[in-house]
């Protein structure tokens, strides 16, 4: 469960995701970009709707199909290729000063 209203990156739901947890997350547009289809998400604003969350999830057994589609999600995100986007990007803003 992540009720977070502003995250940067949401490295605990690569943690869980790779864990073959089943995600309830705030409706921000860090966590739907970072778990896709791999969540469900409430208002993080109203406990009815984190409540309403937590129902859908306890309705229906998450599969080992599930949890490997989790898995395969936040492999994803490896740091090799966050260390070549952060390079890339500080590469790109040298070429436009020099």
């Amino acid at each position: 469960v992540y009720p977070s209203l502003a995250e940067g990156f949401g490295i605990p739901l690569l943690e869980a995701l790779s864990a073959g947890g089943r995600l309830a997350l705030a409706d921000i547009p860090v966590f739907h970009e970072i778990a896709s289809t791999h969540a469900e998400f409430f208002d993080p604003l109203k406990p009815d709707s984190m409540t309403a969350c937590f129902e859908r999830l306890n309705a229906v057994a998450a599969t080992e199909a599930d949890r490997r589609a989790g898995r395969e999600r936040a492999q994803q995100f490896d740091w090799a290729r966050c260390a070549q986007g952060v390079w890339d990007v500080y590469k790109e803003l040298m070429e436009e000063k020099a």
